[in-house]
């Protein structure tokens, strides 16, 4: 009933559109949005992400201009419990959109970031425990079958919050929110969806603990792991 209110009212104009008709944001439901950055995960740590076992595999975009720690974090949280595996992929490059310079000094620092894996799977990979009553949350949201709040695209760019959860039968159920900056924006009344944020911000805090001795510092082509 929560999620047919916050569709009628979405409907009504409570997000911002454009002259096109198309609405920035909208709720759909929470069929798998999200991707989870496998691939940058590999190139950090020399793994990917399987999300072969039970749990809950939480992805944080950080590529807003407001955001003081950019990059990516992820997370895995098993079903019971609240004790968390934490990763952080810094930011190689400024700024959300690439040109040709950008492409190639990205290019170059992913090979000088191969070169760091054993620094940053000390530095940049954790165990952080979730607050109880965020991962109660979290779970609420799951269990209610919890509309996604994408772009009226059907994506969520610019990073964003995506959760995927994978039950004891393999199977996936999936939660994505746009990035904190729109919510924030673009939603009135914000208290229909007071349960976003507190889930977002909840998530971004505690992953967050991660990037103070997490720090990439890249001058040129080069990148090296701060305090090491």
């Amino acid at each position: 009933m929560f999620c047919l209110l916050l569709l009628v009212l979405c409907a009504e104009g409570f997000c911002s559109c454009f002259g096109t008709g198309k609405c920035i944001c909208r709720f759909a439901p929470s069929t798998g949005f999200g991707k989870v950055p496998s691939g940058k995960h590999e190139l950090y740590f020399g793994e990917p992400i399987g999300m072969s076992k039970p749990g809950y595999y939480i992805v944080l975009g950080n590529y807003m201009y407001d955001d003081k720690v950019r990059g990516t974090f992820f997370a895995y949280l098993p079903l019971s419990g609240n004790e968390a595996e934490v990763s952080f992929m810094q930011a190689l490059v400024s700024g959300y959109y690439m040109d040709q310079w950008k492409a190639d000094t990205l290019q170059a620092r992913e090979k000088s970031i191969e070169k760091m894996r054993p620094q940053l799977q000390k530095a940049c990979k954790k165990k952080t425990e979730f607050p109880e009553e965020l991962v109660a949350l979290m779970k609420t949201f799951f269990e209610r079958n919890s509309m996604s709040i994408v772009d009226g695209w059907g994506g969520t760019e610019e990073g964003g919050l995506h959760i995927v959860r994978v039950d004891e039968n393999q199977n996936r159920t999936f939660l994505d929110v746009l990035h904190l900056y729109y919510l924030e924006r673009w939603f009135e009344p914000k208290e229909l969806i007071k349960d976003y944020f507190t889930l977002y911000k909840g998530v971004k805090a505690t992953l967050e603990r991660i990037s103070g001795v997490c720090k990439v510092v890249c001058n040129g082509y080069e990148c090296s792991l701060e305090g090491f």
